[in-house]
């Protein structure tokens, strides 16, 4: 269906089902110069209904299905005469006209029904139309942003435009929105224009078409030599015979196998005549265009030849996507759940066709075989326990398990043996509590560990598990098992991680909590303590993303330095690579913070030629690593001993080198301020991730 036909439709039913203007007195002529008007359109009329409700009536002259209005102004005024008759004694409040002679049609009706009010309905692809048609409401179809869309995601070097128009010659306007999209778009490949060519020739064509070649079909109203053909039967001809893909953009679905389509959302049309109508009975008159149409694309046929979906607009539809998987780790935990439940279910089962002997051998090996599929598939072990007999059942997998050897009788006591020795004594009890007949549950469900030898770590298993009595005697203990070191290993590794964040945390308030009590305190300029504070907190702020990028394992010095000075000037560094642990890179980075603050209040790098000389080294002591830094300002004012320390003075000479265990000494000389620092370099002991790493 074209897009003319498609607003038709659906504008039209919408009409069809509108008398919708709030009011039962309300009543809605609607006219149109195209023919096959059908009512209809649920989805359509719920749009109205959502703005105006039910109280409205709708007249439409039905005989008007069986013409086009070509535009003669004798045809209208005979048309007109006849139906404006059957309407005049109806009382119509408002005229609803669509079509290209929509004007005319609505004033030679109101001529001949009275004082109607017109509401004008129209298309208007306004992009590439100079002269819309005058109407109150368009249903804009923007054919030139769809046409780029194509482009954009194909990318071709040859496109095929075809369509046969020859019946509608007003529809050139859609072709030129195709050659304004073209001209847009930039496209300098080859154009082989087929518009109003034979169907028989244009499916030749198609079928010999190079790589990288596109097919853009309009609508088809007849084979081009006479016989009409309805416009999907053509277009899906030259699917069938393409050697390249098919766009449809004025077709209102997507036809099999084509590339595109347009959808036309006619709740959205509904919702816009319901409102246009209220307009009119309101009193208020203005012209209002809204988008209605979007172009949706059809994963199949992309895939199929080759088009890359991420290249389609990020607001386009696609249908027929393939469905997202899920996570493989929360799959299988729900294919696991599932399989559990059907083997307890079927356990429970094959137990009450043991007593009932009612089902035939056959049934029963067929129920076990489905059965035995399901257990393999779960990766699940069986095992089956007779009480005073001391060898017992268990399959592949429970030995696999156990790690007992895959052939021969096991034993009771050789099962218990391959159990960790710290997690025997618990499984025993439990299991002596599920013999006792007194107790309310007969059921055992545990974890323990199975021992595997001195290297290599043993594997956790969840046992599941029903004593089974005659009277009061236990006879049977039966039950499945299953490996979860896995998942034992996730919750390790999540509990480590928990605690590892929280230490961080706790460290960076501390330290957060300490730089805002050093600076607020005794603080008589509110803003300039802010600012300070702030500048603080971004210092500590960069060493954290330092050390973040590492993962909290160590950050590199010159790292460090450049992260906090961020090329400034007038500061000569020199030093080798060193890596630093957290604690110590975060207290290097304020200090250096701080004295660079320093430099340029009252120190060198307040004047012109000033100069701060940043260098360090390392050297072995006492079987481990020193750091020595020092920082020496020259060519700026004498230094000057403060009469009383401010925070940042306070911090590089008492807090660093004491929290990092180290010495710090400042000098202030008239060449400049001179600061020394040595403290160890100690990496703390890294915490075991269960994972290994």
């Amino acid at each position: 269906m074209s897009i003319g036909g498609a607003c038709r439709l659906l504008l039209t039913c919408v009409l069809l089902l509108s008398g919708a203007t709030a009011s039962a007195e309300q009543r809605v002529l609607f006219l149109s110069d195209f023919a096959s008007i059908t009512p209809g359109y649920r989805v359509m009329e719920d749009g109205i209904a959502e703005v105006l409700g039910d109280d409205f009536q709708y007249f439409y002259p039905e005989f008007l299905n069986d013409r086009d209005l070509s535009g003669d102004e004798a045809e209208i005024t005979a048309i007109v005469d006849l139906y404006t008759k059957k309407y005049a004694s109806t009382g119509i409040d408002v005229i609803a006209s669509y079509g290209p002679h929509s004007e005319i049609i609505a004033q030679r009706t109101r001529d001949r029904l009275g004082d109607a009010k017109i509401l004008r309905i129209g298309l208007s692809p306004a992009t590439f139309d100079p002269e819309p048609q005058d109407v109150d409401l368009i249903f804009d179809a923007d054919l030139v942003r769809i046409f780029r869309e194509i482009l954009g995601l194909s990318n071709p070097s040859v496109i095929l435009f075809t369509g046969e128009m020859k019946r509608q010659p007003w529809r050139q306007r859609e072709v030129d929105a195709f050659r304004a999209a073209l001209v847009a778009y930039d496209f300098e490949g080859d154009l082989v224009d087929m518009i109003n060519e034979p169907l028989i020739e244009v499916e030749q064509r198609v079928s010999t078409l190079p790589d990288g070649a596109i097919v853009v079909s309009l609508l088809w109203f007849s084979d081009g030599l006479g016989a009409p053909v309805h416009s999907y039967k053509a277009i899906d001809r030259l699917i069938a015979s393409a050697s390249a893909p098919v766009f449809t953009p004025l077709s209102e679905h997507v036809p099999r196998g084509a590339t595109g389509g347009l959808v036309v959302s006619r709740e959205l049309m509904g919702n816009g005549i319901g409102r246009a109508l209220l307009d009119i009975e309101n009193g208020v008159t203005s012209t209002g265009s809204m988008p209605a149409m979007r172009y949706v694309y059809n994963w199949a046929a992309l895939e199929k030849w080759g088009l890359t979906p991420t290249n389609v607009p990020g607001d386009a539809i696609i249908l027929n996507t393939p469905p997202q998987l899920w996570d493989t780790y929360r799959r299988q935990l729900i294919t696991a759940g599932i399989l559990m439940f059907l083997l307890l279910n079927a356990l429970v089962l094959a137990l009450l066709l043991a007593h009932q002997k009612a089902r035939s051998k056959k049934e029963l090996e067929q129920y076990l075989d489905e059965l035995e599929v399901a257990r393999k598939a779960a990766k699940i072990g069986l095992f089956r326990r007779t009480y005073g007999i001391d060898e017992m059942f268990c399959d592949e997998r429970f030995r696999e398990l156990f790690e007992l050897p895959h052939h021969g009788p096991v034993t009771v006591d050789e099962a218990n043996g391959q159990i960790h020795a710290d997690d025997i004594s618990t499984l025993l009890a439990e299991t002596a509590r599920c013999r006792d007949p007194s107790n309310d549950s007969n059921e055992y469900e545990g974890e323990f560990r199975i021992d595997r030898g001195p290297t290599l770590p043993p594997r956790w298993i969840h046992a599941q598990g029903q004593v089974h009595f005659n009277g009061d005697t236990a006879e049977t203990f039966t039950g499945a098992v299953y490996d979860i070191t896995e998942y034992r290993s996730a919750q390790k590794t999540r509990d480590v991680l928990i605690q590892e964040l929280n230490h961080r945390v706790k460290n960076t308030l501390s330290v957060v909590q300490g730089l805002a009590f050093q600076t607020f305190q005794g603080a008589e300029d509110i803003e300039r303590a802010s600012n300070t504070f702030f500048a603080r907190l971004a210092g500590l702020a960069a060493a954290h993303d330092l050390l973040a990028a590492a993962r909290w394992e160590n950050a590199e010095i010159h790292e460090i330095v450049q992260q906090t000075f961020q090329g400034a000037e007038g500061i000569r560094i020199a030093g080798p690579s060193v890596q630093l642990p957290p604690k110590l890179a975060l207290s290097i980075a304020m200090g250096l913070h701080e004295l660079h603050t320093n430099a340029i209040k009252y120190g060198a790098l307040s004047k012109v030629r000033g100069i701060v000389d940043l260098e360090w080294n390392t050297s072995q002591q006492n079987g481990g690593t020193q750091l020595h830094l020092s920082w020496r300002e020259s060519g700026g004012p004498p230094a000057k001993e403060p009469e009383t320390l401010g925070f940042g003075m306070i911090l590089v000479s008492k807090i660093v080198p004491k929290d990092n265990g180290g010495e710090a000494t400042a000098d202030f000389t008239d060449a400049g301020f001179q600061y020394h620092l040595t403290v160890p370099i100690r990496f703390e002991k890294p915490i075991a991730h269960p994972t290994g790493r």
